[in-house]
């Protein structure tokens, strides 16, 4: 498909931004087939999708973040600098407490600074529905009504009180939440 298509884009917007595949975890095996058959002579970036469950927290991704950087490295064309990207990510309150949402978002967004993920795409902004069930209805930073939850929060806390700044590390600390 994206060699069908990726050029038709090209002929028409030289300029043109154009990543892939969006999937779902980390498969890396469909990722190094990919990445054999020729993606990232096509694309400018590779995009995936870190979902964890509501035990795992964001930082349980570095090493997967790396495994991809790794394969990458292996097969792109020597010309080419393709950053790896979080195309969508978050966590539902259905499954845990809004202010762990919260915690979560910002723990995400910082892991994906150490790992030089240049964009991370929260899944949700808005929740999707009105029932508490649903894991899809929960995943936004405001409830249905537009209330704030603890993640939208942490996400305008995060941006204004980190705004410029990198992340150097992380200190090994007792407890990994920390």
């Amino acid at each position: 498909w994206c060699q069908a298509v990726v050029p038709a884009i090209r002929k028409n917007d030289k300029e043109a931004c154009i990543v892939g595949p969006a999937i779902s975890s980390f498969d890396i095996p469909f990722l190094e087939a990919c990445f054999e058959r020729g993606l990232l002579d096509l694309v400018d970036g590779v995009t995936v999708h870190p979902y964890r469950n509501a035990w795992l927290g964001p930082e349980t991704a570095l090493e997967e973040y790396e495994l991809v950087k790794i394969l990458i490295e292996q097969y792109r064309p020597s010309n080419k600098r393709i950053p790896v990207i979080s195309g969508e990510w978050g966590y539902s309150t259905t499954h845990l407490p809004p202010a762990k949402q919260g915690n979560y978002l910002v723990r995400q967004w910082i892991s994906n600074m150490m790992a030089e993920i240049p964009i991370s795409i929260w899944y949700d902004w808005h929740d999707d529905g009105q029932d508490p069930q649903n894991a899809e209805h929960n995943f936004g930073t405001v409830f249905w009504d537009y209330q704030a939850k603890p993640a939208y929060t942490g996400m305008k806390t995060f941006i204004r009180e980190l705004n410029g700044y990198s992340v150097a590390g992380r200190i090994s600390l007792v407890n990994f939440n920390d």
